[in-house]
């Protein structure tokens, strides 16, 4: 409870946020809104930065795979996923540490939620689209992006 109601201010910050996801992770309702925070915080280029460099992407990627079921939590953590990709490092640490399937299962497991399916496509793109030596966009193809966004 402490936790949430901490999360829930306008203050909290990266720290606060990623430490608070860290220790509980199987509470759904804060690993939402922890997702959601680093959504918002992610649109400032130098918050993308530190949230990549501070390990909270892979923050993001576990908290979509331990709760699979939360469309919520599937669409916070693609739209994170989306803007943090739009950074060159960031990019690189989404495919290393899962983020491709994470989005993918994501798109499948919630076809009907337009949110998901939206967040998820643009993820992949940016995921893809500013690698220069292609291995996302080979990536995004073998792991079965191109027929979640075709679906």
């Amino acid at each position: 409870e402490e936790a949430l109601t901490r999360l829930e201010t306008e203050n909290a910050d990266l720290t606060d946020i990623l430490a608070a996801m860290r220790r509980f992770p199987r509470c759904v309702r804060l690993q939402e809104m922890g997702c959601e925070k680093l959504w918002i915080q992610s649109w400032d280029d130098e918050n993308s930065s530190a949230i990549g460099r501070v390990g909270g992407i892979p923050t993001i990627i576990d908290a979509m795979r331990t709760h699979a079921e939360s469309s919520h939590l599937q669409q916070c953590g693609c739209e994170a996923l989306q803007n943090l990709a739009l950074n060159d490092y960031n990019r690189e640490v989404i495919a290393e540490q899962g983020g491709i399937i994470a989005v993918i299962d994501a798109m499948g497991r919630h076809w009907d939620v337009a949110g998901v399916q939206q967040c998820g496509c643009t993820a992949l793109a940016n995921i893809a689209g500013g690698d220069e030596g292609g291995d996302n966009r080979v990536a995004v193809g073998d792991c079965g992006g191109l027929h979640a966004i075709l679906k």
